[in-house]
């Protein structure tokens, strides 16, 4: 029985040189330069408008760094980031290695354990493939964990509140400038975060994808979202992620796409 699980919608990069590490603090919304050595965080990065343009996990070795995100946004996140070297040393490398999911942490070396989420990863040369439940299963822990892992069609739509990222420590406030820092800092001081994360599992809604527009409705109330994350397991479970203003504590009962609608639970952020 595997140990890991090779995660195919991740990709990783590596970062290396004399700058790599000042380059990336600056650029990130996470603070890297108090992350020891084999540790890893989480990290949004963002547009100069507050707007998570990726979610990344962050490993520091050596004197390199690890970067996985979506596969189909680490191409052009590594393009803007070489943008804005200039005269540092810095490099960037495409690794032959995946992320992994480790659902028993004591059997794999170098796991790491980031943003208080109780989930595992390594970065590795986790090359054999998964089966496509026990990835969709480790898809669902990471949504009830708060992990939205951005793709196309939820990049730069929302600030990293929005989506939760600065509960599982993907942003700093204190540790001073990166693009988007006064947006994201202006709306959690001045409390203007109006929608946030709801965790939302049904069955059906065939046609739902990432970014679109559906409408949740709780006992007494009812709001519209945007679609950031979901996951369809092959018993036709659906556990999706919505930006939405409805209450925190309204439990949802119907979710509805397209004039199509499904009985709904809430689902709370395991702790």
């Amino acid at each position: 029985m595997n140990t890991v699980i090779p995660l195919p919608y991740l990709t990783v990069f590596r970062v290396r040189g004399p700058d790599a590490a000042t380059f990336l603090h600056g650029q990130m919304a996470a603070d890297l330069e108090n992350l020891d050595e084999g540790d890893a965080t989480f990290s949004a990065y963002c547009s100069p408008r507050g707007q998570v343009i990726a979610m990344l996990l962050i490993q520091r070795t050596g004197n390199d760094w690890l970067l996985a995100g979506h596969s189909e946004l680490m191409e052009p996140v590594i393009e803007r980031l070489r943008r804005f070297v200039l005269r540092a040393d810095v490099q960037f490398e495409a690794e032959t290695g995946s992320l992994a999911g480790v659902p028993k942490p004591g059997k794999a070396r170098g796991t790491v354990t980031p943003g208080g989420t109780g989930l595992h990863y390594v970065f590795g040369n986790n090359s054999a493939a998964a089966p496509e439940t026990a990835v969709s299963d480790w898809r669902w822990r990471e949504l009830e964990q708060g992990v939205s892992w951005l793709g196309p069609a939820s990049s730069e739509r929302f600030i990293p509140q929005m989506i939760g990222l600065d509960r599982i420590g993907a942003v700093s406030f204190s540790k001073g400038c990166f693009p988007g820092q006064e947006v994201i800092a202006r709306a959690r001081y001045l409390g203007k975060v109006k929608r946030g994360p709801v965790l939302v599992a049904f069955r059906g809604l065939s046609d739902l994808a990432v970014g679109d527009d559906v409408s949740l409705t709780a006992d007494d109330q009812s709001a519209d979202g945007v679609v950031v994350e979901l996951v369809r397991r092959a018993d036709d479970a659906v556990l999706v992620v919505v930006v939405s203003s409805l209450d925190e504590s309204a439990p949802v009962r119907r979710i509805e796409h397209r004039g199509e609608n499904a009985q709904a639970d809430r689902i709370q952020r395991l702790d």
